[in-house]
């Protein structure tokens, strides 16, 4: 912790020590002007590479834990419109080994695995207005922006065993049921519905330019959203006397929320380029 103090605190020397004007030595303007467009991405993982950070981690990220990409656009030195992506995919795999069965009966000698895989994406989009202030090296802003969500996610499941091998007791995997309470039912597949999230975020920040049209910044904020997953599918396989039948149904859970807090845990720390 002391380490990454003297680090931040160094770094924090070796930016003042610019020239508070605000044209380079070369004449190029420091700070953003009408027309200008910024790319913006997530600076902790250039932190943690030069080292920065001794624990690898800064306690900054952007919500979800998702890597995300902000584009502006200045409509004047001041004023600048918004967009902004966030976008994850993640994949889960619970590996549960059991008896191999052979008509039923217990093979002591062999183990077979239960393979429960989870797969999903998250992805959220935004636009806003950004308002600036300052006229030096170190900006303040604030602003507002509209936050649309999309998300789904997949379960498969196979088995180690024929399902005319298993015994008459409901499967698991990891401990947990697979499917309700019918013996004969076996989950294979569930499929979530499209979630859908519609947000709105206020923000307040400060940015300071490290070099012309070069900055960094530190933001947070204050919104709503509201999300809702509608009901999905399954696939299941229903075995009656040696015959496996395969079918799809409704799923029977649909989910709804509404959520209001400050993301200043979650806030994000960025690096923007101006061009």
């Amino acid at each position: 912790m002391k380490k990454t103090i003297l680090a931040v605190a160094a770094l924090a020397v070796s930016l003042t020590g610019f020239s508070q004007d605000l044209m380079s030595k070369k004449g190029e303007a420091i700070l953003p002007e009408a027309g200008d467009y910024a790319l913006g991405f997530d600076a902790v993982p250039l932190f943690n590479a030069l080292k920065f950070n001794s624990a690898a981690t800064i306690g900054a990220g952007y919500p979800n834990q998702y890597m995300g990409v902000m584009v502006k656009r200045f409509t004047d030195a001041k004023n600048a419109t918004r967009f902004g992506i966030r976008f994850g995919v993640g994949s889960d795999l619970t590996i549960e080994e059991v008896e191999k069965r052979t008509a039923g009966a217990v093979d002591g000698d062999n183990l077979v695995e239960n393979r429960l895989t989870s797969k999903g994406f998250d992805a959220t989009f935004s636009y806003g207005k950004e308002m600036r202030r300052g006229n030096t090296r170190v900006q303040g802003y604030w602003g507002y922006e509209g936050m649309l969500n999309l998300n789904a996610r997949r379960t498969t499941i196979e088995y180690g065993n024929d399902f005319n091998d298993l015994p008459n007791t409901n499967p698991y995997v990891g401990g947990n049921p697979l499917y309700g309470n019918d013996d004969a039912v076996y989950l294979t597949q569930s499929r979530s519905g499209i979630g859908f999230g519609l947000g709105a975020r206020a923000f307040i920040g400060v940015e300071y330019f490290i070099a012309p049209k070069i900055s960094i910044n530190a933001e947070y904020g204050f919104g709503a959203m509201l999300n809702t997953t509608p009901r999905g599918e399954r696939d299941v396989t229903t075995v009656d006397g040696g015959v496996d039948t395969d079918e799809t149904i409704e799923g029977t859970v649909r989910t709804s929320s509404f959520n209001l807090a400050t993301d200043i845990t979650q806030g994000a720390v960025r690096m923007i380029f101006h061009f």
